[in-house]
Formats: structure tokens, C-alpha cells, sequence
């Protein structure tokens, strides 16, 4: 299972609460990710951030609560872990950071190929291009439509 966006750290990023509720686990405080917002927070400050913040801010805070069993999947050179519960694989909303996670989904996957997306909008109703969609799909069997 994959999610994508609701792990920041506003009121409506619910995703991690309702990861813990569809697994029946808890949730818990997580130690990695607290000294990894430390660090982003102090590379922060350091680049010319707002000084005099000594403790992360409470809504940082909440980026901490984790369903319990949730892994950090690090990547070298990469500021974000790739989140993981279980077979749920949690991803940033923001689409420059979901890039990264889906490269890097791929990779913990083991799926050689690169992830591609294209978003394609039509005014039309969805039963226009049922039978177009379907040969497609016949078409191209590697790729998903």
C-alpha cells in the first residue's frame, strides 16, 4: 500500500493516524525522527533560518508521531526518509519530495525501472474513451494506465 501527502505537519495530515487505525497498532513517539528534524532544523539555521529556536516547534512535533513498527528509510543524499509500516509505504504530498520517494520506493521495491507519471485531462465523460483506454492498455502491457 502506498500513500501519498497527509505526514506533514498541519492539522489535516492524518495519514499516519489512519495508517495506525487500518493496522490496529498505536502510535508513538519516534526518537530517529525527532534528531532527524533537529538536524534539518539546525542546516536551517545555519543557512541564514530563523534564529533563537532552540526546541522544534509543536506542529515539527507531530511530524514525530509515528504508527508504532514504522520504519526510517533513509537514502543517501536525501534530507527525507521513505516511510514505512508494515507493507504501507508513506510519502510526502509535496511533489518535488514525492519524486524522490517514488525513485526511491522503486529501488527498496527492487523495480529497475524508473517511475513515470503524466497526467493527461479530458472534458469529456470517462465511457467517451472507455474502448481507446482499453486498446491502450492492450497495447503498451508494461506500462500502467
Amino acid at each position: 500500500v502506498i500513500t501519498m501527502g497527509g505526514i506533514g505537519p498541519t492539522h489535516d495530515d492524518v495519514t499516519m493516524r489512519g495508517v495506525a487505525d487500518g493496522l490496529g497498532v498505536g502510535m508513538s513517539h519516534s526518537v530517529a525522527m525527532e534528531h532527524l528534524m533537529h538536524r534539518l532544523k539546525q542546516e536551517v539555521l545555519e543557512d541564514g533560518g530563523q534564529k533563537g529556536v532552540s526546541d522544534l516547534k509543536c506542529s515539527t512535533q507531530r511530524m514525530c508521531l509515528m504508527p508504532d513498527g514504522t520504519e526510517l528509510l533513509m537514502e543517501e543524499g536525501k534530507e527525507y526518509p521513505l516511510l514505512r509500516c508494515q507493507n504501507v509505504y508513506m510519502l510526502p504530498g509535496v511533489p518535488q519530495f514525492m519524486r524522490q520517494q517514488l525513485t526511491h520506493l522503486g529501488r527498496v521495491l527492487g523495480c529497475g525501472a524508473p517511475f513515470v507519471s503524466h497526467r493527461v485531462g479530458f472534458s469529456v465523460d470517462e465511457t467517451t474513451i472507455a474502448d481507446a483506454l482499453a486498446r491502450t492498455a492492450e497495447e503498451f502491457v508494461a506500462t500502467s494506465i
